[in-house]
């Protein structure tokens, strides 16, 4: 993918006006998304869908998401930056306000296949153009900033999901995550988008121009850690029910606050000693994440998890992005963003599907304990490629 250098790669100043707008967009986008994604097992629930249905409603988005994501990094230097993203922030609107006309589980899960295509052109889209406007001296740090906002959204728009859908019901819960979705939409027009070339327009389907060979190890480890976190985001408040834990939301508000704290510095860590350690502590965060939540049966406990889950899940999504992006060179990292990505919503996709098999058999409480084998063997993978393998990744 061939696209302008951009002026501020030569800067040090990360928050710039168009690091600003993209970052709003991307958090904006993220929260419309997951605000659906969660409040959407209850809804599936509410209507009479069994755990395995459940399950799918999370698949059918991230599977079609991860399937788009291979042709966008090549769809972007074809129509532009602005065209895709716009194209995929309004599909996501469409489709979101479409669960409301149409509450029908067999309707639904047709929606989300649409959903997902939406949601993979927009989130590709913001990766990439905000890997353009970080400067490469400060390149993990920013990425770490970035990424924050997706965090929070994971974080946030959860627990005001879990909140609403279970005090007034779904329909709220699809107006706030329209509007979401429209606002990204309005403040797409303003953003500053990279120029294309007849290099580019060029560019065929194949498979080195879809995939980065660099990015196949943090997409692959990204691919395990989210098969756990799928479970997660699609059967916590199930599992705080069964419970009877009532305010799980509060598991999503102390993730949100530990990952504000914990992202930053991480990109700092970075920047100054590599991947190696951070992912390392990352991976063990995410692993006792799923183990606590497992034995959860108060919220106490289910808090603790949220604190690992803000020091694990919270920051290895921007660890491994950092990893993907920032060691090829700027005319490929919107192809290493759509490798990376791919990862994010194929583990999201085979998790959700693995998970509503396991719950169906096994109950909650065993389902999130064995779903923490994913993440722990991708921290296996760290160990055993080492410090030197890791080493190749960097950000100097």
């Amino acid at each position: 993918m061939e696209k302008y250098k951009s002026s501020l790669e030569s800067s040090s100043k990360i928050w710039t006006r168009d690091f600003i707008l993209i970052a709003i967009i991307n958090m904006a986008i993220f929260t419309g998304f997951n605000m659906i994604s969660i409040a959407m097992p209850l809804y599936v629930t509410s209507l009479g869908g069994a755990d395995f249905l459940t399950g799918l409603v999370t698949t059918f988005a991230t599977a079609s998401a991860l399937i788009i994501r291979a042709f966008t990094g090549i769809l972007l230097d074809k129509f532009g930056f602005k065209a895709i993203l716009i194209s995929g922030i309004g599909i996501m609107a469409a489709s979101t306000i479409a669960y409301a006309v149409f509450p029908i589980v067999g309707v639904i899960l047709a929606i989300r296949l649409l959903h997902g295509i939406g949601w993979g052109l927009s989130s590709t889209s913001t990766s990439t153009i905000a890997s353009d406007v970080i400067p490469k001296k400060r390149f993990a740090e920013g990425i770490g900033y970035f990424a924050l906002t997706s965090s929070l959204a994971v974080a946030v728009a959860p627990a005001l999901a879990i909140a609403i859908v279970q005090n007034i019901g779904m329909l709220p819960v699809i107006i706030i995550a329209s509007g979401c979705t429209i606002l990204a939409i309005f403040l797409s027009f303003y953003e500053h988008y990279p120029k294309q070339t007849k290099v580019a327009h060029k560019q065929k389907f194949s498979f080195t121009n879809m995939f980065d060979r660099k990015a196949l190890l943090p997409s692959g480890l990204m691919l395990l850690v989210n098969c756990a976190f799928g479970s997660v985001t699609t059967f916590i408040a199930l599992h705080g029910q069964a419970q009877g834990v009532q305010n799980i939301s509060l598991y999503f508000t102390v993730y949100a606050i530990v990952t504000i704290i914990s992202r930053p510095v991480v990109g700092k860590v970075i920047d100054k000693v590599g991947f190696y350690l951070p992912s390392i502590l990352s991976l063990l965060g995410v692993v006792m994440t799923l183990v606590i939540i497992s034995f959860s049966t108060n919220i106490t406990m289910f808090c603790l998890a949220g604190i690992f889950g803000g020091l694990g899940i919270g920051t290895i999504m921007g660890t491994l992005q950092t990893m993907a992006v920032s060691s090829v060179s700027t005319e490929r990292r919107g192809v290493a963003t759509s490798t990376f990505l791919f990862g994010v919503d194929a583990g999201i996709a085979l998790g959700a599907v693995i998970s509503g098999a396991l719950a169906g058999a096994f109950g909650y409480s065993i389902m999130f304990l064995l779903m923490s084998v994913f993440p722990a063997i991708a921290l296996l993978i760290v160990l055993l490629f080492g410090k030197t393998k890791i080493a190749d990744y960097s950000t100097k």
